[in-house]
């Protein structure tokens, strides 16, 4: 199999658009250094070093990170196919980069407040936004949604969101009271925030929430920024990053860990402090006056 052959093979087992175009920005680059009639089962490592060497110095570590993880999916999809019988990107090393996600990038509670002061005569923005800020899910997740897909007397709802993942996302009384008002004409099968209860994509719902800050004259931010902010807002509260990772659908705690929860060095001397063996030596008899003898035990205090 030729290696333009496997690019497209490949990257055609995706649907999602965003998916495609992204596999596509790094393959097609790997395609051109390597030749596009390059056989695949003649790439060996050498020629997988020797393209890792062409990339730019001036790539963030993030964007290095991103390259090599593509390259080592691609192959790794014929590996398993048996089209070939080892993967020569083994010898990509993805160093790990900073993953945490600063709180600048999070919509501030001002901010939200603004917005839904603004949209509080339109129920379809008004909802988003509640529903966006209360679940903290994807922009994908918001769009797919149909209105079957919500249990308002539960207050949860089933979204499918990136790699057509589906998982359950909750919100409050307030996003309650918004959806129901919104949806209570639509049938069943409605998008419930498209126009009109049509299909509608994450880039319009986001650039909703862009407008939406630009009319009320405040700071832009996009829909991801809501879903930093319930990132932050289950860190500070305390909330376990187990817990947090179920809300905001990782399947890994580490990356909600890595996204949202610093090394707290304060936090993490006060719980050492706090379960410390300072209460069983208060409990503890010393004779100041008196020094023991080799091998008299000191009195002990029952607590």
């Amino acid at each position: 199999m030729r290696l333009d052959e496997a690019i497209r093979l490949f990257v055609n087992n995706y649907e999602n658009p965003n998916t495609k175009r992204a596999y596509l920005g790094t393959l097609n680059p790997l395609a051109n250094f390597l030749g596009e009639g390059r056989q695949l089962k003649k790439i060996k490592p050498v020629h997988i070093v020797e393209y890792k060497q062409s990339l730019s110095k001036d790539l963030s570590l993030a964007t290095v990170g991103k390259h090599y993880k593509t390259v080592k999916t691609f192959f790794n999809f014929y590996k398993e196919l048996g089209i070939i019988s080892e993967s020569p990107a083994h010898v990509l090393k993805i160093k790990r980069a900073n993953r945490y996600v600063p709180k600048s990038r999070a919509m501030p509670d001002s901010v939200l407040a603004s917005i839904l002061d603004f949209t509080k005569w339109d129920k379809r923005k008004f909802a988003l936004i509640l529903f966006f800020a209360d679940t903290g899910c994807r922009a994908g997740g918001a769009a797919n949604l149909r209105v079957c897909d919500i249990n308002l007397s539960q207050m949860e709802a089933i979204v499918t969101e990136k790699g057509n993942k589906t998982r359950t996302v909750w919100f409050d009384a307030d996003c309650r009271d918004a959806l129901s008002k919104l949806i209570r004409d639509m049938p069943l099968s409605a998008f419930v925030f498209g126009k009109n209860g049509k299909k509608t994509t994450p880039a319009v719902l986001s650039q909703t929430i862009r407008r939406a800050c630009a009319y009320a004259g405040v700071k832009e931010y996009g829909s991801h920024s809501l879903r930093h902010r319930k990132g932050h807002k289950l860190a500070d509260s305390g909330i376990a990053p187990s817990i947090a990772a179920v809300i905001l659908g990782h399947d890994d705690v580490q990356i909600t860990i890595e996204y949202y929860y610093p090394r707290d060095t304060q936090r993490a001397a006060a719980a050492a402090r706090q379960t410390s063996t300072g209460n069983l030596v208060r409990n503890i008899v010393i004779p100041f006056n008196q020094i023991p003898k080799k091998g008299e035990k000191l009195a002990f205090r029952e607590g």
